[in-house]
């Protein structure tokens, strides 16, 4: 695309976008890119867009690309006047969408479907130092990225429940959540921050164990859709993409590899322990988990984390 080796994961797909900075904030959890035209917030966007958070996805191609296509457009051309300004999994970008479970003291275990999606503004630009007059772009061509112009979100595709927003987990009712490429586990929130910290992400073969809020979870079998648990002494399935609490774990099962011999076969796998994790409180413009306080390329834009209207959550 664009007269630059710049792959698929950034052309494609963003000509066909549901609504995008426009939607209700108060409705939307959005993580926005924070460092302003730092090349290094580029790079995070170039590298990471097509594979937010599986191993092995695919890259972000548009329905009329095909793998190792490009198209061309001007130097100087804004991304979201050329391709549009929403991308989301049904756009073949690597972007995903499952099944998540949220257990509050008033409703246990209600189950939502959810997709991620993500937002390009005004101002993202294709350009060079001819544009903007700055040497140091030498003879390179690069995506501008404003403040705030990349957003990212995960999108409930139906209402929630009253008393089962994210506001009412609390306690060992944690709500585990994919979200750029980590899966969150989120043990409170407010209508405006969370408590949250990465959950235990492992790669687990059959026969192995971790363990998580004080129980053993095994791995026990693994087919092209899920994988089977056993965590102590309760054994359960769980399917990709999706997330199911077994005896007090929430799991979200990422990936699975099911080969020929059960040897090879293995398994990514999310187990929230907020036992063993140092929780963080986020706020509304904090910058996203594990980043530097004071150099980050991504913030959280926390708001409406109460409602029950269909929406964005995370």
């Amino acid at each position: 695309m664009a007269g630059v080796t710049v792959t698929g994961a950034l052309a494609g797909g963003l000509e066909v976008l549901p609504a995008p900075f426009g939607s209700s904030p108060a409705t939307n959890v959005v993580v926005y890119g924070a460092a302003g035209t730092d090349v290094a917030a580029v790079n995070d966007v170039v590298v990471g867009l097509g594979g937010i958070f599986l191993d092995g996805l695919s890259e972000l191609t548009l329905s009329d690309f095909e793998t190792g296509e490009r198209n061309d457009i001007s130097v100087g051309s804004s991304i979201d006047s050329e391709f549009g300004s929403e991308i989301d999994e049904t756009d073949g970008a690597g972007l995903i969408s499952g099944k998540v479970v949220i257990s509050t003291p008033v409703l246990d275990d209600e189950i939502y479907n959810f997709h991620e999606a993500i937002d390009v503004g005004s101002g993202v630009n294709l350009t060079t130092a001819l544009d903007i007059g700055d040497e140091d772009f030498k003879d390179g061509t690069f995506l501008i990225v404003p403040q705030g112009g990349v957003g990212y979100r995960v999108e409930f595709d139906e209402n929630l429940k009253s008393g089962s927003q994210i506001t009412n987990v609390v306690g060992s009712d944690v709500f585990v959540v994919p979200f750029l490429g980590r899966a969150i586990v989120i043990t409170a929130a407010t209508s405006t921050s969370i408590s949250a910290s990465p959950g235990i992400k492992m790669t687990l073969r059959l026969g192995d164990n971790i363990q998580a809020n004080g129980k053993t979870v095994r791995l026990i079998a693994v087919d092209d859709n899920g994988a089977l648990f056993d965590v102590s002494g309760v054994i359960d399935n769980v399917n990709v993409l999706d997330s199911k609490k077994i005896n007090g774990v929430e799991l979200f099962l990422n990936d699975v590899v099911n080969s020929n011999q059960d040897a090879n076969d293995r398994i990514i796998v999310t187990a929230s322990d907020p036992s063993g994790e140092a929780v963080e409180v986020y706020n509304d413009g904090d910058e996203f988990v594990d980043e530097n306080e004071d150099h980050y390329l991504w913030e959280w834009n926390l708001a409406g984390l109460d409602s029950t209207g269909k929406g964005n959550i995370t």
